[in-house]
């Protein structure tokens, strides 16, 4: 009751007062018949997908090492190591290859100063880099000269550039060797998008066993995620370790890693071999790039893939990619504008490629329905499949892991803390159990890589042209949003800066990306291992997994807003600046954040001045609407515990007025 007198009194709108009543009159007597106010429910193991976060998960951020690497860790979750038959399964289809092999094996055991007896000539006892660095090449080009003139046509060499960073990262990240796309080591394009094969040279053989701390896979998982940004039709990354004289070959997946079996390259001769021949004459496909995105005149500059739609063949050119997800584990969306028949003139179409979890329905189903539903301002359904590689289903456990058997291996499993997964089973853990590692069994979660086409084409809503546009686009979304709850029974779950859209021709907003979505009245989870979101957005109650409503969703909109105002001062991301306080939400615990975003809302006065001492110049003549949806998001400062349509139109209803007065 005394909520209620001091809402009154501090003369909050009537929603805000109404919603106080419902919260007297049910503590005095359980509501059973009102509505449209329900109580959210807490969630439960049974109902409730846990969010997670990966490294594709920051938003304006620096990617400082110092935060990246745990979340690193964080997003790979497990490793599975000492796979057997690694290398049969990666090179079997290099032809000749054994026989290739056994040759050039004879002849360096026929040359007394290539292999002795304590291992290979030239090998450094104190296996510092610069020293090995000097003996891989040297070794390399020694095995390449013993090969065959007929079979001496390699797509890559070893390069090393063990003190100089590579070009095309967010920050500076300095790889120690990599087998670069090319045929001569003197002249070869450095960048990440020609780094095929990353290696990582440690002197302790102590960092090739992959505990969380061990910085080995970490470092090469550092390097993979940058590679997996820059080729945009990278389905999977190999890579190798190189500890001491142990070597490690490693697999780089979008559901995690995989390693064979260590050996010592002193003694496992032929092995060596192997890999270092494999690496430079494996084919792109087998290497993990995507033959479904051909090139016309093995022209890189033109791309295409073909669909098969209403029993029809259709060619489509891709244009240029428009989003590319920085992560390795995930569903790491890729997005390409493209053009049907090669018809630059036509509307473009918006091809979208990601790996969903086999268990969840797939987003291109969810986009038909919408359509059918007659949904408004949410991206229309064009065509959806699953990605066929190898005339089957591309999924990691078949196509890209080969089906090698895993369940025999040892998982090193790294424990989520709450800073990357919160859920209820977590919470119930005791330390104990928490603080175990290695397990010999090693269940992978499998995702199939999926393609939907979409006939809207926009730019993400911060590229909104004036402050008025940012405002009415996100009216928009949210109408789009309560179309596709009423009219199609979906909750979006992950409204975010990056799937709230402007129409490029008619500046309206709308919806994309239902990857995550659900419907409404869903009475089981999907199975899936987790879903992924956007820290900086998710309202607070999803922080702290309570059980997703369209009231959160919601809430998101509030939080995009507010990011916004603060991170961009004008449009577009080339005004898109780094606020350091913020910049934490990135990686901040999940309770913690819940925490400070229950702070920042708690009082109006203390909101209000932050508005003023944080937003953008650019930003700022909006302080007085972002101040009212905080009263209407979060009345009288808390959390908003029941689900009310009323919320749809109040929201509107701020925006609406503050179009009005703008």
């Amino acid at each position: 009751i005394l909520r209620l007198l001091v809402t009154v009194l501090n003369k909050e709108p009537d929603h805000v007062i109404w919603l106080r009543v419902y919260d007297v009159v049910e503590s005095k007597h359980p509501i059973t018949q009102v509505t449209p106010v329900t109580p959210i429910k807490q969630s439960t193991i049974s109902t409730q997908t846990p969010s997670t976060r990966n490294t594709g998960s920051s938003v304006n951020s620096s990617e400082n090492r110092r935060y990246m690497d745990d979340v690193i860790r964080g997003e790979i979750e497990s490793i599975i190591s000492d796979v057997p038959e690694f290398e049969v399964k990666y090179f079997q289809n290099i032809e000749n290859f054994n026989s290739l092999v056994d040759t050039v094996l004879e002849k360096c055991q026929a040359e007394s100063e290539t292999i002795q007896l304590n291992g290979w000539e030239g090998w450094p006892t104190s296996a510092i880099q610069s020293g090995v660095v000097r003996f891989l090449e040297g070794i390399n080009e020694r095995f390449w000269a013993f090969v065959p003139e007929s079979s001496r046509t390699r797509a890559r060499v070893l390069v090393a550039r063990p003190n100089k960073g590579q070009q095309g990262s967010t920050a500076i990240r300095k790889v120690d060797i990599a087998f670069v796309q090319g045929n001569d080591p003197k002249h070869v394009d450095h960048s990440w998008l020609k780094v095929h094969v990353p290696g990582e040279l440690k002197s302790n053989i102590q960092e090739d066993i992959p505990t969380r701390r061990s910085a080995a896979w970490v470092d090469l998982a550092r390097y993979v995620r940058e590679i997996f940004i820059a080729q945009q039709s990278r389905r999977f990354v190999l890579g190798f370790t190189l500890c001491g004289s142990i070597m490690r070959l490693w697999e780089f997946d979008r559901s995690g890693v995989i390693g064979s079996t260590e050996f010592d390259i002193n003694k496992e001769h032929r092995r060596f071999i192997t890999v270092m021949l494999g690496f430079q004459l494996m084919s792109e496909v087998d290497m993990g790039f995507d033959p479904t995105i051909k090139h016309k005149d093995d022209s890189s500059e033109h791309t295409y893939i073909e669909i098969k739609r209403k029993g029809q063949t259709e060619t489509l050119r891709l244009g240029k990619c428009i989003r590319r997800t920085a992560c390795i584990v995930g569903r790491a969306t890729t997005c390409w504008e493209a053009y049907p028949n090669d018809n630059s003139l036509a509307s473009p179409l918006v091809i979208k490629d990601s790996w969903q979890y086999c268990e969840r329905v797939e987003e291109g189903e969810m986009l038909e329905k919408a359509a059918m539903a007659n949904v408004k301002n949410v991206a229309t359904y064009y065509h959806h499949e699953t990605v066929q590689v190898g005339a089957t289903d591309d999924d990691v456990v078949s196509n890209v892991r080969k089906n090698l058997d895993t369940m025999e291996c040892n998982c090193n499993w790294f424990p989520r803390s709450d800073l990357f997964k919160l859920d209820s089973t977590s919470i119930a853990e005791s330390d104990a159990s928490r603080k175990r590692k290695w397990s010999k069994t090693a269940t992978v979660h499998n995702r199939v890589h999926r393609r939907v086409i979409l006939q809207d084409y926009g730019q993400e809503i911060y590229n909104a042209k004036t402050p008025t546009a940012l405002l009415s686009a996100i009216k928009d979304c949210i109408e789009g949003y309560e179309s596709l709850y009423n009219e199609a029974s979906l909750i979006h779950r992950d409204i975010s800066i990056n799937n709230l859209m402007i129409h490029g021709s008619t500046g309206k907003g709308f919806i994309i990306d239902l990857d995550l979505a659900i419907d409404r009245d869903r009475a089981a989870p999907s199975g899936s291992r987790g879903r992924t979101g956007t820290s900086a957005f998710m309202a607070i109650a999803v922080l702290r997994n309570e059980e997703h409503t369209f009231i959160h969703d919601l809430e998101s909109f509030f939080w995009v807003l507010f990011w916004i105002c603060i991170h961009y001062t004008g449009p577009g991301k080339e005004h898109a600046r780094i606020v350091q306080a913020f910049e934490k939400w990135n990686y901040m615990d999940m309770i913690e954040l819940a925490e400070v975003k229950k702070g920042i809302v708690s009082d109006k006065s203390d909101f209000t001045d932050g508005l003023h001492r944080e937003f953008s110049t650019y930003y700022r003549s909006l302080i007085p609407c972002v101040d009212e949806l905080r009263d209407v998001v979060f009345p009288a400062g808390t959390r908003n515990r029941h689900e009310s349509m009323v919320l749809f139109g109040s929201m509107k209803g701020v925006l609406e007025r503050a179009l009005r007065d703008l």
